[in-house]
């Protein structure tokens, strides 16, 4: 009521299920990704299992259930997590969700068809805004890049094969850093007019210029505490992402 630019946005976790659901008999619904067992796969990192996107029982569920649900509670939009399990490859886990890439593009669009009133925001799915016909770029709002210059976890697992934490900003000559400035450097050209020289073009108050494409992106990076080196990360990872027009926020892996 104070402010019509701020909006309030539900969350729906669109590539995983925090319980396993099953039907009357206590099956598995059609909905999951199978291990060679028939089994749903699970994410034990966060004790959940990964759905496939292609399933029909699985865009029945967000759109005519969760979705509903969600907006007669009055919500702005909807942040959809996890639509990067399309990109996830474990050969040695007999994993390859990139099968699910259409239908999880499928299902991004039929919800902005469905509720093209509400914001939909989703997380990670950078290869959804590259052209072609799973591109999504028409039916978001926003994109949220998580750890875009710090992370809660490192690249060592425990024994059941989740990530060990621990909170640090990516040095700037180290692999994950340059691959985030390779995927700002990709998304920005489709949010903003770029010239021949590769330099964006500004209004006439030194805001760079949209595109038809223009979404917003949301970066989300990580640390642990309030400590002095804590804050300094935070600080860093503030200013880098306001450097590229992204809209920043820092927390811990659990957000609360």
């Amino acid at each position: 009521a104070y402010n019509p630019d701020q909006y309030v946005i539900g969350y729906v976790s669109i590539g995983e299920t925090a319980e396993l659901f099953t039907d009357l008999s206590g099956n598995p619904l059609d909905i999951y990704f199978l291990d060679a067992n028939g089994d749903p796969i699970e994410d034990v990192n966060w004790n959940a299992y990964y759905v496939d996107a292609r399933k029909p029982l699985w865009h029945d569920y967000i759109l005519n259930k969760y979705l509903p649900e969600l907006y007669a509670e009055g919500f702005d939009g909807v942040f959809l997590d996890l639509v990067d399990i399309i990109t996830y490859v474990n050969p040695s886990q007999g994993i390859d969700f990139t099968v699910s890439k259409s239908g999880m593009a499928d299902l991004i669009k039929a919800i902005k068809l469905k509720f093209p009133d509400k914001k939909t925001i989703i997380n990670g799915g950078y290869s959804l805004l590259v052209g072609g016909p799973d591109d999504v770029r028409s039916s978001i709002d926003a994109i949220m890049i998580e750890s875009f210059s710090s992370t809660w976890a490192d690249n060592t697992v425990d024994s059941s094969g989740a990530f060990n934490e621990n909170y640090h900003a990516y040095p700037k000559d180290s692999y994950d850093y340059r691959i985030m400035e390779e995927l700002a450097w990709q998304i920005n050209p489709i949010r903003f007019e770029y010239d021949e020289d590769g330099e964006v073009v500004r209004d006439a108050g030194g805001e760079p210029v949209r595109t038809n494409d223009f979404f917003h992106v949301m970066a989300l990076d990580y640390v642990k505490n309030t400590s002095s080196a804590q804050m300094d990360i935070m600080v860093e990872a503030v200013e880098r992402a306001w450097d590229y027009y992204f809209l920043p926020a820092a927390g811990v892996k659990e957000l609360w």
